[in-house]
């Protein structure tokens, strides 16, 4: 779990190693590994603005066909954590996944094992549609895209990033953030954003994926706030950030088969 203090203690160190501030956003790598071969990495950044406490970034870079996602709808009578369901799916990865309303029910288009549960919803929030394959693949698409074949569907938003070009935003409520991005290289990038308001993580995740030589089609915001969860398992010290209240969907992450033989 992590702390408070961690990032009084964080902070502390940055100044301490004399980093300098600016106007423009300076990243510190705090941490950086290979979880499974080349196909899966973590990493950690505090991301630091002029005038700004440091935001803490944990990133995990996910090269396709070597994970297989899949996505959990709970019941109003069968409550579990995110952690939980992580734990039960053997994944190394999960978060929770799109919005829900009144009555514990999902906010906008759900489609589960192929078959359509509800339609999709147009507003201005939920303005990209989220698709999970057959092989555990996800893409992040527009609304307007054929979703129609997806295994798995459901709605999330704003966009944050499209074409590499940061998007404008109108939100000034800080919050904890879940944001999936999608790269042309075949990548997908999952980020866990601690308390940042949603224009302040499309300026960090322009500025990391820059870092790390990523070119973003698009990044899209999922639940947050109380709801956002994010639990990164099966390395020496799992990170765990616990949802608040019950969440709707969870979309998790397991190993594919080629992948646990090369670790066996």
């Amino acid at each position: 779990m992590r702390f408070v203090l961690y990032k009084f203690l964080l902070f502390a160190l940055i100044c301490f190693l004399g980093i300098t501030l600016s106007y423009a956003w300076q990243l510190n790598t705090v941490s950086q590994h290979k979880l499974v071969n080349a196909g899966v990495s973590f990493y950690e950044f505090a991301a630091i603005e002029k005038k700004t406490f440091p935001i803490l970034v944990d990133v995990v870079v996910l090269k396709n066909n070597q994970y297989h996602a899949g996505l959990f709808i709970q019941r109003e009578d069968n409550i579990q954590s995110t952690l939980d369901i992580a734990s039960y799916n053997n994944a190394f990865l999960a978060t929770n996944g799109g919005y829900y309303r009144e009555g514990f029910l999902v906010n906008g288009l759900l489609i589960d094992q192929g078959k359509l549960r509800l339609g999709l919803v147009e507003n201005s929030l939920l303005s990209s549609v989220i698709t999970i394959d057959k092989n555990g693949q996800i893409s992040i698409l527009d609304k307007d895209q054929n979703y129609k074949n997806a295994y798995y569907a459901f709605q999330a938003g704003p966009v944050l990033m499209k074409n590499n070009e940061i998007q404008k935003v109108e939100n000034t409520r800080i919050s904890k953030r879940v944001i999936y991005a999608e790269t042309t290289n075949n990548h997908l990038m999952v980020f866990f954003i601690d308390s940042a308001t949603l224009q302040q993580s499309a300026n960090v995740i322009k500025a990391i994926t820059a870092q790390l030589n990523f070119h973003v089609t698009r990044a899209v915001n999922f639940d947050g706030g109380i709801a956002a969860a994010f639990v990164l398992r099966q390395i020496v010290t799992p990170i765990i950030y616990p949802e608040y209240v019950p969440v709707k969907s969870v979309v998790y992450f397991k190993l594919t088969e080629n992948e646990i033989g090369k670790n066996r």
